[in-house]
């Protein structure tokens, strides 16, 4: 088990290698035009589907990298204190 404080650490280093993929992710989207996006015939929009997967799975773990922050802060912790 490490520290309340290498574990902040640790998510946040998380949240920020998600953060810059998901920026990847929105620049690479704005590559693609209207018809890469709405016509699933052509050989472009699988790459599309595939972005938007990714795209989807970066919004993810930012919230759940921000969700165990907030779990992990001290202000959370003294007040799960408080109630046990």
């Amino acid at each position: 088990m490490v520290s309340p404080d290498v574990a902040r650490a640790l998510i946040q280093q998380a949240r920020h290698h998600h953060s810059d993929r998901l920026a990847g992710y929105a620049q690479e989207e704005r590559a693609f035009n209207d018809d890469d996006k709405a016509d699933a015939s052509r050989p472009s929009f699988a790459a599309y589907a595939t972005l938007q997967c990714g795209i989807s799975h970066e919004k993810h773990m930012l919230s759940w990298c921000d969700w165990l922050l907030d779990r992990l802060s001290p202000a959370s912790a003294s007040s799960a204190a408080g109630s046990a």
